[in-house]
């Protein structure tokens, strides 16, 4: 996954920061939530990992302003806020997961696998509904070539499987602030998607959007 960590902690952003690497993961560290902010509205990320009391921007107010504007990357909060009215907030605002320092290591890859399961964010090959495997790694559907963007509209849509997905969330999740194509450049990328994929499997849902349902 290709994941952001915030944490001030140098000690502890150092250790999560060689875990994540060792485990397999593309890691952008930061230590405060206004540089956290302008990485998530120039990047794409697969997940945040965010301590909440960090300098600037709070981890709570940052995760509720991305939400606010549209971002749905899915947020786990790191944080010794224990209390039962820290972990309600953290729900609220908008967060999928809240780990409580301390923990160990074992623990953080229990909660972002489960993440990976709920999100299907894992790189391994995906199932399409016809039965046909994507690859978003690749780019590929049994094995012919997809443009990169039309891929990650592709996985974007399977992340999000018979929920309606508007133009405005793809800009938001799929490309850099100062990136973002027209309605008509989406369009395409649709119609190109549904030549390979059959023209049945991406559903039209007027005034709201794009979805793939499964059966």
């Amino acid at each position: 996954m290709k994941i952001l960590l915030m944490e001030d902690d140098l000690i502890l952003h150092e250790i999560l920061l060689e875990h994540l690497i060792a485990s397999g993961h593309n890691v952008t560290g930061c230590e405060d939530g206004q540089e956290a902010e302008t990485l998530i509205f120039n990047e794409n990320f697969d997940l945040l990992l965010l301590d909440v009391n960090v300098p600037h921007i709070d981890g709570f107010s940052l995760v509720e302003s991305i939400r606010d504007n549209g971002i749905k990357t899915p947020a786990v909060f790191v944080t010794s806020l224990n209390t039962t009215k820290d972990l309600k907030r953290g729900y609220a605002v908008g967060g999928d997961e809240y780990i409580k320092k301390p923990f160990d290591m074992d623990e953080l890859d229990v909660r972002l696998l489960q993440i990976q399961k709920v999100f299907n964010l894992n790189d391994d090959l995906i199932i399409l509904p016809d039965g046909r495997d994507f690859d978003p790694v690749s780019h590929t559907i049994d094995g012919k070539k997809l443009r990169k963007k039309e891929s990650e509209i592709l996985h974007y849509l399977l992340r999000n499987v018979n929920r309606a997905v508007s133009a405005q969330e793809f800009m938001d999740n799929l490309w850099a602030f100062d990136d973002v194509p027209s309605n008509a450049t989406l369009r395409t990328y649709i119609k190109n998607l549904r030549q390979v994929l059959g023209k049945e499997m991406i559903v039209t849902v007027h005034g709201e959007g794009f979805k793939i349902e499964t059966k």
